[in-house]
C-alpha cells in the first residue's frame, strides 16, 4: 500500500470521527457513513482501490487495513466477533485469511480441522498400536482405523 494514501486515508477517518461526534444527528453526515440493507456499515473514501462505483467501502474492512498497515486482498475477510455486522470496534474485529478459516469460526461443531492447520499422526483408539491422521479429507476427527471401531469388534468377538 502507498504510504501516502494510507495516510489521507487515515486522516480522512479521523476528520470523519470528529464530525460524526459533532454532528451525529446531522443530515449532511447520511452521505459519509450509510447503512446497507445487509446490516454491515459503508464509509465514503472515494481514493481507495476498493470504493465502490460511489465511493464507499466497507468500514469493518478499512479498520482491519489500517490495524495492518496494508489493504486486504480479495480472500482475506473480516469476521464479527458478537455477530453484530454494524459493529466495527477493533475489539469486535478479526482478520481471517481465507473463506475455509472464516466458516470455520461459524460452525457449530468445535472439533473440526481448522483449514489449512497440520493433521497430525495420532494412535488408533482401538489400542492396537497403528498409527492414523488425526482427521480424515473433509476435516472431521477420527480415533479409529477403518474396522477398528471397538464397538463393532466386541460384537463379532
Amino acid at each position: 500500500m502507498a504510504i501516502g494514501l494510507m495516510i489521507i486515508i487515515n486522516q480522512q477517518l479521523k476528520i470523519l470521527d470528529i464530525v460524526t461526534t459533532m454532528y451525529r444527528r446531522s443530515n449532511s453526515m447520511k452521505k459519509q457513513l450509510i447503512k446497507t440493507t445487509n446490516g454491515y456499515m459503508k464509509i465514503y473514501i472515494p481514493l481507495h482501490p476498493k470504493a465502490d462505483k460511489d465511493g464507499y467501502v466497507y468500514q469493518h474492512r478499512i479498520i482491519i487495513e489500517l490495524k495492518l498497515g496494508r489493504y486486504l486482498t480479495k480472500e482475506e475477510i473480516v469476521h464479527h466477533k458478537n455477530g453484530k455486522r454494524s459493529d466495527n470496534s477493533p475489539s469486535n474485529l478479526v482478520y481471517v485469511k481465507s473463506r475455509g478459516s472464516h466458516n470455520h469460526l461459524h460452525s457449530k461443531r468445535k472439533d473440526l480441522q481448522i483449514p489449512g492447520s497440520e493433521n497430525p499422526m495420532i494412535e488408533c483408539a482401538c489400542g492396537c498400536g497403528k498409527r492414523l491422521r488425526k482427521y480424515d479429507g473433509e476435516g472431521r476427527p477420527r480415533r479409529y482405523i477403518n474396522g477398528h471401531n471397538s464397538r463393532k469388534r466386541e460384537k463379532s468377538i
